[in-house]
């Protein structure tokens, strides 16, 4: 990976959980920051390998590495789509991080 492929805006958002008067829980969306990454969709091997592993993967995201990304407590706002991410793996030395995503729908 070099840095040029870093060429779309995510931002990851971080969960809070809240209890309304009633106790019932709501979960709402923070973000955290936008970085630069490589969004790339699954095809072919790399798609029916993540999807023997994962949940039907559709993206991998890569960026930057970044600490405390953890999957269902962190999601990726990519333009107006939310990819809820699946896995998030060290590259290098704590220099990338790559995600795999599966799109949610609409932010």
């Amino acid at each position: 990976m070099t840095p040029g492929r870093l060429d779309r805006q995510v931002t990851l958002q971080a969960r809070n959980l809240s209890a309304e008067a009633n106790g019932e829980a709501v979960e709402s969306w923070t973000d955290l920051t936008t970085v630069w990454a490589c969004v790339q969709p699954m095809r072919g091997r790399m798609l029916l390998a993540a999807q023997q592993t994962q949940a039907q993967a559709d993206f991998t995201v890569t960026i930057r590495w970044l600490a405390g990304v953890v999957p269902g407590e962190v999601r990726i706002l990519y333009g107006d789509v939310v990819h809820e991410i699946l896995s998030a793996a060290e590259v290098g030395r704590r220099v990338w991080l790559e995600m795999t995503t599966k799109v949610r729908g609409a932010g």
